[in-house]
């Protein structure tokens, strides 16, 4: 059997721009880069499966993400932004994706499962920050100092 050039070099230009590019690059769990990624093929008739065998150093998160998992998506975040947490769900909210009405929690629950969290862009004030943690912790506090200074005014 005789190997056609040309089909080796159209596919070893599309494991290269298909395959390789598509690597999950972060992890779905804790969200940090540097996640591991081992291709694994699954080969029928007619048929090539591609799946990313993937395990992370940081939290010990391991699992199959396909190529076109919306969890193997290139997060454009930075570490600032994922310390950001979510008042939600708990997860980073730099793990939280642009769904046109909302953005979408992509951090897997500790049953494996993607979380539910789901935060409305009609609820929020501006962006997604309205939906940190911290955030609302600082505004809760805000509340609470003025509460406590008109009961203090109503004492006297």
């Amino acid at each position: 059997m005789r190997i056609d050039e040309e089909k080796l070099k159209e596919f070893e230009k599309i494991y290269n721009e298909k395959i390789e590019k598509s690597k999950p690059k972060y992890c779905p769990n804790c969200g940090e880069s540097g996640l591991d990624a081992v291709v694994l093929y699954d080969v029928k008739p007619n048929e090539i499966t591609v799946v990313y065998d993937c395990y992370c150093k940081k939290c010990g998160w391991s699992g199959e993400i396909s190529p076109d998992s919306v969890a193997n998506i290139d997060f454009q975040t930075t570490s600032e932004e994922s310390e950001e947490v979510c008042c939600v769900c708990g997860h980073p909210l730099a793990m939280h994706i642009d769904e046109d009405d909302g953005w979408r929690c992509h951090c897997l629950g500790p049953d494996g499962y993607q979380c539910e969290c789901f935060l409305r862009k009609n609820r929020a004030k501006g962006d997604i920050t309205y939906y940190s943690l911290k955030k609302r912790v600082e505004q809760f506090k805000e509340e609470l100092k003025k509460e406590l200074k008109l009961l203090l005014e109503e004492d006297d």
